[in-house]
């Protein structure tokens, strides 16, 4: 069975998101579960290449390592973490 640690929920990382990278570009964290963190970004013009019309791969890196970062410390036990896969 998996265990969440108590202290990380979606408020959390969403208060840590503040004025960083993840606030800054408009991500949201919207639930922690077992196994499971899901995320949102409603996508706006800053975040599009410069050509205008295709999503910046810097945009989709982001929101990725975001999620996976805080999927991997949702779930840490006695303070190690580890990504098994994102």
């Amino acid at each position: 069975m998996t265990k969440l640690a108590p202290q990380h929920n979606p408020e959390e990382f969403n208060r840590m998101s503040a004025g960083r990278l993840p606030g800054l570009i408009g991500m949201e964290i919207l639930s922690v579960e077992p196994k499971l963190l899901k995320s949102r970004l409603v996508l706006r013009p800053d975040h599009l290449a410069p050509q205008g019309f295709y999503l910046h791969a810097a945009t989709l890196v982001a929101v990725a390592d975001t999620t996976c970062g805080f999927g991997t410390i949702a779930h840490q036990a006695n303070g190690f973490a580890m990504a098994e896969r994102c």
